[in-house]
């Protein structure tokens, strides 16, 4: 009947019989391979059939990959565009592009030659933006969500498929104070607040080179940094595109500077201006306020954007990245990456971008059941900050620096 719902025995089908304004159920359960009262059910909602979760009195229908994505990121279109954790301040970037550029087009004295060719630049720019900004820059799925998002694992919780994915020996422990995981290892009968070589906020071994962003909330193939600018972070799939978006992003900035302060000149010329230092900086300002708003943002724009194209080019030379390089990670180390400064640039311009490792985020999936912990038995936390940690991973987003007091009381 309407509205109303019926059970059966335990050990047979469970059916309901829902109807609601927008959509009706009609499912048939068995019973899961775990003994516990988890019912695989599938409902019907119009003509489309849509397999759903049973967990006690609880329905989950299966839902879209994105919305259950565990990092910071920002999906849109369906989970077809994938931006970054600062998308107002990506806005920003944008207008601070184009806003320059239609002033300058606007004004009475641009010729058409220019106009052109700054429409042409600000599209150019705009599109590499963009493709920054939407592009996978290399995040290593965490393997608990990968594992769901693939169809496995239904039944088993968060916590469960964590420990089971540590590696072999270590246990994973939460500390009652402070929040924070902390591991043990059985083999030594120590504890440490991070596992060597492993990301324990996303369950995977760290490749080479690669970081967790604590902006973002992901692990990153070749992280370089976390740009605010762009809104994501620049890793090794998208590092060309960013490189390309800061060369033309100069060219812009050059030609909207070289004109406007070619109009201040022709200015003075016909005003037979005889003034000369900063009075002259008064009559430009006075007389074209907007050619001399635009060169001085231009000049400013020009000399941070040169600076910065320059030591990004000069990291491609040494074979490093941002990340490598403030941390001085191949201090007195040799780079088996490294083929020179030639070669690097070679590279960067020729390599192929590597398959994303994100899984189709516009499938179905189970959602993951509620976290639960059981630290009934678990060995007092590390109260000391000396763990050897890999350079290559920022550790912010897991520890925080009261967590390393040695005076720090053992958790009950």
């Amino acid at each position: 009947q309407e509205g109303q719902s019926t059970h059966g025995t335990a050990a047979g089908p469970w059916k309901m019989n829902m109807q609601t304004g927008s959509a009706s159920l009609d499912a048939s359960a068995e019973r899961s391979s775990g003994g516990d009262e988890s019912l695989v059910v599938s409902s019907t909602c119009g003509d489309v059939e849509r397999p759903s979760l049973y967990l006690g009195d609880v329905i989950a229908a299966r839902v879209k990959v994105w919305t259950t994505f565990p990092g910071r990121n920002v999906f849109c279109c369906g989970g077809r565009c994938m931006l970054g954790a600062d998308c107002e301040q990506l806005v920003v970037t944008n207008l601070m592009i184009a806003v320059p550029a239609g002033l300058f087009c606007a004004r009475p004295e641009s010729s058409l030659s220019s106009v052109a060719g700054v429409v042409a630049a600000t599209a150019l720019t705009l599109a590499l933006l963009w493709t920054v900004a939407l592009s996978d820059p290399g995040v290593i799925p965490r393997r608990t969500w990968l594992i769901r998002a693939e169809g496995g694992e239904r039944e088993s919780s968060v916590d469960e498929l964590r420990e089971s994915l540590l590696p072999a020996g270590w246990r994973r422990f939460h500390d009652d104070e402070s929040g924070l995981p902390y591991f043990y290892n059985e083999s030594d009968g120590q504890t440490a607040w991070e596992i060597p070589r492993w990301c324990a906020t996303c369950g995977v071994p760290r490749p080479p080179r690669s970081k967790h962003c604590a902006t973002c909330d992901n692990c990153v193939d070749r992280f370089d940094h976390h740009c605010p600018w762009v809104g994501t972070c620049i890793g090794r799939r998208n590092y060309r595109s960013f490189v390309g978006f800061l060369l033309a992003t100069s060219a812009l900035a050059a030609l909207v500077d070289a004109a406007t302060i070619a109009a201040l000149v022709r200015g003075a010329q016909r005003r037979k201006s005889s003034v000369s230092g900063p009075k002259l900086a008064y009559e430009w300002i006075f007389n074209q306020p907007l050619d001399a708003a635009l060169a001085l943002y231009t000049t400013f724009l020009l000399a941070s954007l040169l600076a910065l194209l320059a030591y990004h080019l000069r990291l491609v030379a040494l074979g490093e990245t941002t990340n490598e390089r403030v941390k001085g990670h191949w201090d007195d180390k040799e780079k088996d990456h490294d083929r020179g400064c030639c070669l690097n640039y070679w590279t960067l311009c020729t390599e192929r971008t590597p398959p994303s490792r994100l899984p189709n985020l516009t499938a179905l999936m189970y959602p993951p059941p509620p976290r639960h912990h059981s630290d009934s038995s678990r060995p007092s936390r590390p109260t000391r900050a000396d763990t050897d940690y890999d350079t290559d991973v920022d550790h912010s987003h897991d520890l925080h620096a009261a967590s390393f007091s040695s005076s720090a009381p053992t958790p009950r």
